[in-house]
């Protein structure tokens, strides 16, 4: 017979040796979830622009910050605010994470491994129902050559957008929906319209 001691996930001694094994590596995910923080200062907000629930986003936060050694955000009642050291880090962010995937396309041409220049990623509704008639449409896009079309999820395809793999995002869009592309750094247009009807059944509740 063994014994067994079981703790909640939730438990602060199993979040401290989760946080203690990723202490001596840092994962670019944390840089970005860290920019999205700053930009909305809620960790409610941040944690849906970044598509995962609020207790992961906020221990990927901790993370960075074990990994760092230094608290980057002043978490209190009122909200959340940038700590001295934490202005100083954000501030270098953008920069450092478009050097690294800019590294990272560099190192993939060196090798002999560079995609075509120009890269389309939409939606998967999208890629089968609008972009086939958008092509053959547009004469426009054919004048850029050889291109790649990636089909994803909305939170892959902007991804894609962020790390500069994708030039183009085509996805459905609405005044209340939430996107994680910065206005300050995307632009956008609108190619056309879809309306949406609901059914139900007859004489259902």
């Amino acid at each position: 017979m063994y014994n067994a001691t079981y703790i909640n996930e939730t438990h602060p001694m199993l979040i401290r040796l989760q946080l203690m094994q990723y202490r001596h590596h840092l994962e670019l995910t944390w840089l970005e979830d860290c920019l999205a923080l700053k930009e909305t200062l809620n960790f409610s907000k941040a944690s849906a622009s970044r598509y995962v629930t609020q207790p992961a986003f906020s221990r990927r936060i901790q993370s960075l910050e074990e990994w760092v050694g230094t608290p980057l955000f002043e978490r209190s009642k009122r909200g959340v605010t940038l700590t001295k050291a934490g202005e100083v880090f954000t501030d270098q962010l953008p920069e450092l994470i478009h050097s690294l995937y800019t590294l990272k396309s560099d190192t993939l041409e060196a090798a002999g491994n560079k995609q075509p220049s120009l890269v389309f990623s939409a939606t998967h509704a999208l890629s089968f129902s609008f972009v086939p008639h958008l092509l053959k449409q547009s004469d426009k896009i054919a004048k850029f050559g050889s291109f790649r079309l990636l089909s994803d999820s909305l939170n892959a395809c902007e991804k894609m957008m962020r790390q500069g793999d994708s030039q183009f995002l085509l996805c459905h869009h609405h005044p209340h929906m939430h996107l994680s592309l910065n206005k300050n750094n995307f632009m956008s247009i609108r190619l056309g319209f879809d309306t949406l009807i609901p059914f139900s059944k007859p004489d259902s509740e």
